[in-house]
């Protein structure tokens, strides 16, 4: 099935856009693409500065940054990262797995404690399946709100949060219905992600000596 950007293009990204925004992205200053803009749509990212260059973002092998919903702001930043390829409609990029990953990174002096898997499930209002931390990374597996991103996604998704440079950093994975990556790639793919901000970051917090991350499953 060819996949191409109008698929999972405008409305797709216009919900995470908008989901990006009540996290906390301003709504003033910084700099905005919109996908609703004329012309032909920007070449995706390989890797972008966010808050001022305090962040250093790059997605995971075959990920790339959409610059239409890319929010950079010397306080707090926004972007989406989703497949190369479906992001340039076909032009670039190998056949990797539809998942879509948020970032969202908080003002200077946002990031103190990281926190609990519970918190973050607190703060969507949604019901905790399972958390994780370790490495200065805390994740939660949400039972709702997945789907809600899109048409044909989850209901379940992982939220997670680290600190990097005294900024929180808040990240959300998102996939298809049924998607084998939600709970077997999922978490090693943010994983993967805060290791990558913290090698190209300056101002790099002390990272903890934990290896793995721990597991607390929740009885419902």
């Amino acid at each position: 099935m060819k996949m191409m950007r109008g698929v999972l293009g405008v409305a797709v990204l216009a919900c995470l856009w908008v989901a990006g925004c009540a996290a906390g992205v301003p709504n003033g200053g910084g700099t905005v693409r919109g996908f609703l803009e004329n012309g032909a749509a920007p070449a995706p990212l390989k890797r972008a500065a966010l808050a001022g260059g305090d962040i250093r973002l790059s997605g995971p092998a075959g990920y790339c940054i959409d610059p239409e919903t890319l929010r950079v702001g010397s306080d707090q930043s926004f972007a989406l990262l989703a497949s190369c390829r479906i992001l340039s409609g076909g032009a670039s990029g190998g056949m990797v797995p539809p998942v879509l990953i948020s970032v969202t990174v908080g003002a200077l002096g946002s990031g103190g404690d990281v926190p609990e898997p519970q918190d973050l499930a607190t703060a969507a209002s949604e019901p905790m399946i399972e958390g994780r931390k370790g490495g200065g990374l805390s994740l939660a597996l949400l039972g709702r709100g997945g789907d809600s991103m899109f048409d044909g996604g989850d209901a379940r998704y992982w939220r997670g949060a680290f600190v990097q440079g005294g900024r929180l950093v808040s990240v959300a994975l998102y996939v298809p219905q049924g998607s084998v990556i939600l709970e077997g790639r999922g978490p090693e793919m943010l994983q993967a992600l805060q290791a990558q901000v913290r090698a190209d970051s300056p101002k790099q917090a002390p990272v903890g000596a934990e290896a793995g991350l721990a597991r607390s499953k929740v009885t419902q």
